[in-house]
């Protein structure tokens, strides 16, 4: 039994297995994350950021500005600072703990600017291997909660 106080390293929701109102988990750089629900998570983080995009490059066409000086238009520019920082955080956040969830430190997601590589290592890596199977230092698997580390034969 849980200790009073204590957070869940995983729990679940209604949609993907996730809380998708669970902003704390979403948000935090703490537990781990199956790979199915990483890949969900780049398209609710970037979805509506290539929209808004989009929008934005609309909004400069209504307004006339087909030239450079499109991206100096407040209605360009203020949507995609007030969003831009949101989802780097939670595409920040959910990297992490899908890399936790390989049992690799979050450190290793500064390999995404490493160029070329970088974004093939993170679609390798992140996108491709499964996670640990059982606990690891970062936490219990979500993919496998019944594995504990004592019914483990080899640690």
């Amino acid at each position: 039994m849980d200790s009073p106080g204590a957070r869940p390293q995983y729990r679940r929701g209604a949609a993907w297995g996730i809380g998708v109102l669970d902003l704390e988990y979403l948000f935090s750089f703490h537990g781990r994350m199956r790979r199915r629900d990483w890949w969900l998570t780049r398209l609710v983080a970037w979805v509506p950021m290539v929209v808004l995009m989009a929008f934005t490059h609309t909004l400069g066409m209504l307004t006339g500005a087909l030239d450079g000086e499109a991206l100096f238009r407040p209605g360009v520019w203020i949507p995609l600072l007030v969003v831009f920082p949101i989802v780097a955080w939670f595409d920040i956040a959910t990297s992490v703990k899908r890399l936790h969830d390989i049992d690799i430190t979050g450190w290793a997601y500064l390999m995404i600017f490493v160029p070329w590589i970088g974004a093939l290592a993170n679609f390798v890596v992140m996108g491709c291997l499964d996670g640990t199977r059982g606990p690891n230092k970062f936490g219990n698997s979500p993919k496998w909660p019944e594995i504990t580390r004592e019914a483990m034969i080899f640690d």
